[in-house]
């Protein structure tokens, strides 16, 4: 008969021996899924035009900034509140982050906790430097690359915008592309861009699992995580993976008792820390890999 092509939640099942039994083993001793303890898995935002809406600050005067649009190398005076933290992909690390002074020139506002552009009469009374920095690029703004037409009353639209309370939101970020895991708590609030297989994806943890937050953290960067993503995505060139939604929201989650938390939350704790500070953290991460290897009942044969 014919060979069924798998939906994109199902993957091709051509593991064998040990890989295939410990598969077996992770999927069939496990209590929840990502999807499960997150609220939100999501990519981040598509400008279509990167050169006019990525800018750094060269000078802060309070609520007046002035900036620098980093690929016309131009300067200009805009509004801060409309600029965002910005995260490239490659500023997404494993266990930190690289912030490299980048903003987006974000010009959508929350309304009834829906994203919404900033209507241009509005624009001009809140943002009017922002208002006069985008007429500056209008010609190259109104030549949009992106399928969706723009006007004059929405030239300065992104491709696609997401919902500001997700990035103003405790999250794990992860690389779209990577070559291991590469997941980070994020409690900055940023922006990041994605989509694609580039940049990066958000996990809003649920709130009723908001205690587990580190726990989670120490799994997606786990030995058992990086042998399940890594056996069940895409491989790409390179020895890159992609970690997009729909190869890490199946991931078994397991989730530790009371003191197996605890124990997993301070070893994550000194992991970044020590990441922070420069300093060699291997044997903590092993330890903390040991626990989560326990966590999910796994003996010391398995974790070779």
């Amino acid at each position: 008969g014919k060979i069924k092509h798998p939906s994109s939640d199902t993957y091709w099942k051509f593991l064998l021996g040990e890989k295939a039994e410990i598969m077996n083993k992770l999927e069939s001793n496990y209590e929840l899924t990502l999807s499960d303890v997150a609220s939100d898995i999501f990519a981040g935002f598509q400008t279509g035009r990167d050169k006019i809406f990525f800018v750094e600050i060269i000078e802060d005067n309070g609520e007046l900034v002035k900036v620098r649009n980093i690929a016309f190398n131009t300067n200009h005076t805009i509004e801060k509140k409309i600029l965002k933290k910005t995260l490239m992909g490659a500023g997404i690390r494993r266990w930190n982050t690289n912030w490299e002074n980048n903003y987006a020139v974000y010009p959508y506002e929350d309304s009834q906790k829906i994203t919404t552009l900033i209507p241009k009469d509005k624009l001009a009374k809140k943002f009017p430097k922002t208002l006069v920095y985008f007429e500056s690029f209008k010609d190259e703004l109104m030549e949009s690359e992106t399928s969706e037409a723009v006007d004059n009353a929405n030239y300065y639209r992104y491709r696609r915008a997401r919902s500001i309370s997700q990035f103003e939101n405790r999250k794990i970020l992860a690389q779209v592309l990577a070559v291991k895991n590469t997941f980070v708590l994020d409690d900055e609030n940023y922006y990041f861009v994605g989509g694609g297989n580039a940049g990066g994806f958000g996990i809003i943890i649920d709130e009723k699992y908001s205690k587990f937050s580190h726990t989670v953290l120490a799994i997606l960067n786990s030995k058992i995580a990086e042998f399940y993503i890594k056996n069940t995505s895409s491989p790409f060139q390179s020895g890159f993976f992609s970690y997009g939604k729909r190869f890490i929201k199946n991931l078994p989650i397991k989730l530790p008792d009371e003191k197996q938390n605890d124990e997993i939350i301070d070893l994550t704790k000194k992991v970044l820390t020590r990441k922070e500070n420069g300093e060699d953290y291997d044997e903590i991460e092993n330890k903390l890999d040991d626990a989560i290897f326990e966590m999910y009942g796994f003996d010391e044969q398995e974790k070779a």
